[in-house]
């Protein structure tokens, strides 16, 4: 599975996701904003699987901090509009990974 980072709030226009240089994550980097896909269940094996999700938009990282279990990074919103989503809907994903 590809890494995914998820939307933990939006404060006064800025997004905050969580993971920051432990996971890679720098100043410029640009991210997916993906809205996860349908969840269903196989009937032959009862294994639920999640549909592949819509990228709605795009993040731009501006800074980083915290420390190891408690970074976060704080974005830009650099396309689309996720404004009002449901953020529990919704995750953060390398761009082109879907």
């Amino acid at each position: 599975m590809p890494w995914r980072s998820y939307i933990l709030q939006e404060q006064e226009g800025s997004y905050i996701i969580a993971g920051g240089k432990e996971q890679g994550i720098k100043a410029g980097d640009v991210f997916d904003v993906v809205k996860a896909g349908k969840k269903i269940t196989n009937p032959q094996t009862s294994i639920e699987i999640e549909l592949p999700g819509e990228t709605i938009a795009t993040l731009k990282v501006i800074q980083s901090m915290g420390s190891a279990q408690n970074e976060i990074s704080l974005c830009q919103l650099k396309t689309g509009n996720i404004e009002g989503a449901d953020f529990a809907s919704l995750y953060v994903q390398e761009q082109g990974e879907g």
